[in-house]
């Protein structure tokens, strides 16, 4: 094994160094992946250094950002997680978001953006169809009221 550890090899080396002491290649490989942390509510990913941008903005730009269809997947599928439901609501309500998020949000706790998706005449009936038998009589309702419009259309 080469004991000269440049900048770009350092890991490959503590791997090496890892694999011939057995229980220390677990604690090598568990100091490498990222740890994301909480400070005063703002994440920010050790790994990196860096403030997650997302959760500083304010809800109205946000918002635009959850409804503009030019916004890139990547964006959409972190602002789905954001924890305002107003900005969650926006991303239901735009016809680019993937469809693996809007299932997620039709399984979102506030009833607001379940309620967004019920109004989206854009989804997939399946997903309508399941939103009818929302624990929320009002999501329930407007999901019915979607469903029928989009079968008689």
């Amino acid at each position: 094994m080469n004991t000269a550890v440049h900048q770009g090899n350092q890991y490959q080396a503590e791997a090496e160094t890892a694999s011939y002491s057995g229980s220390a290649a677990a604690s090598v490989s568990a100091s490498r992946r990222p740890r994301h942390l909480k400070v005063a509510g703002t994440p920010i990913d050790e790994a990196f250094g860096k403030v997650d941008i997302l959760w500083q903005l304010d809800k109205r730009t946000l918002e635009g950002m959850a409804c503009d269809p030019t916004t890139p997947i990547i964006l959409l599928e972190r602002l789905a997680l954001h924890p305002n439901a107003d900005v969650r609501a926006a991303v239901a309500d735009n016809e680019n978001a993937p469809l693996y998020t809007i299932w997620t949000l039709a399984k979102d706790a506030d009833a607001d953006v379940r309620y967004q998706l019920a109004e989206n005449h854009q989804l997939p009936i399946a997903l309508i169809r399941s939103l009818t038998n929302d624990e929320n009589p009002y999501v329930a309702s407007r999901a019915q009221q979607t469903y029928d419009r989009l079968r008689a259309g």
